[in-house]
């Protein structure tokens, strides 16, 4: 450190540093090669913190204070993705709907037991992604006596297909193909309720695999659009496989009208450089009530879930 303190090139070529890196992040680096680095926000954020501490103790003023705004910087650039109601709502009379989440290919642990966690949710939809062709017997197995309405689409020249179960009847079921995924879009209502409810369950790659970097914009704009059409309440969910912070996704939220039901994210101790790429989007003829993620008996994550109920204003007829 004394010779940190000795060199005003040292201290100012680190304090650049820490800037360049904090502009990456706010600003999602066009180029893709770089654009990986936004989804790390929270990480580089708690690091301009700690580094703000260890330049104190060392007597860094100067680079104390760079690090210190650039922490702050990254923090007003986070809060624009956080959900505005910081607490959630209470419940209130009338029927819930649940929605549960798993990308497949993301469960280290045993498999089956991981389902059967999933089915112990009892969520009223269940949205399974990256699902192997060779699961398909067991997934009836363990879904279908509760969850007798179930679409399966394949993946275009591939032996993967995402799955949507629900205990309540489809009224409207379509799937719309992107680049070969499929993506799924319903329509239910809740069994003592009268009023729709749309959903779609979307999976998208990440937009740092297209060398274009044009697709993943895309794929969002052409969801939204369908949002747009309809005046029901929407769920949107699945892997988007990328941040919520992400600027894509922010633009996709506010064309679409939708909310986070995240209120933030905090890496979890065993999995310190991991970051939120399934998210469950709502629309404002709801709230959420109910946000938690679905672990198995190894506290590993395998999803996560959400819990809505049709908000007053709404059920008043104010919308």
């Amino acid at each position: 450190m004394k010779k940190v303190q000795n060199s005003r090139i040292l201290q100012n070529t680190i304090a650049l540093g820490l800037l360049m890196i904090t502009l990456m992040v706010i600003f999602n680096a066009q180029l893709n090669i770089l654009k990986w680095i936004t989804n790390y926000g929270v990480q580089i954020m708690l690091g301009m913190l700690i580094l703000g501490f260890l330049f104190f103790i060392f007597g860094q003023e100067r680079l104390m204070f760079s690090s210190l705004i650039c922490c702050a910087f990254l923090c007003l650039f986070l809060q624009r993705s956080a959900n505005k109601h910081l607490v959630l709502p209470n419940p209130s009379i009338g029927s819930a709907i649940k929605i549960a989440h798993a990308n497949l290919t993301n469960i280290t642990g045993n498999l089956d037991m991981a389902l059967e966690e999933i089915s112990k949710t009892d969520a009223d939809i269940i949205s399974l992604q990256e699902v192997n062709f060779s699961l398909n017997e067991r997934i009836q197995d363990i879904f279908s006596q509760d969850y007798p309405y179930m679409t399966r689409p394949m993946k275009e020249n591939d032996f993967w297909s995402v799955a949507v179960m629900s205990k309540s009847a489809f009224q409207g079921l379509d799937t719309f193909y992107y680049d070969g995924i499929p993506n799924i879009h319903a329509k239910i209502t809740l069994d003592n309720e009268n009023r729709p409810i749309h959903i779609i369950s979307a999976y998208l790659l990440p937009p740092f695999t297209d060398p274009l970097g044009n697709s993943f914009q895309e794929h969002l704009d052409i969801i939204a659009s369908k949002r747009r059409s309809l005046t029901d309440p929407y769920l949107v969910f699945g892997d988007f496989n990328v941040a919520g912070w992400y600027d894509e996704i922010l633009d996709f939220r506010e064309q679409a009208q939708l909310m986070d039901s995240r209120r933030g994210y905090m890496p979890a101790v065993n999995n310190l450089f991991g970051y939120p790429v399934d998210h469950i989007f709502y629309s404002d003829q709801l709230k959420c009530i109910g946000f938690e993620i679905i672990k198995d008996q190894d506290s590993q994550e395998i999803g996560i879930l959400g819990t809505y109920q049709f908000d007053e204003e709404f059920l008043s007829g104010l919308y």
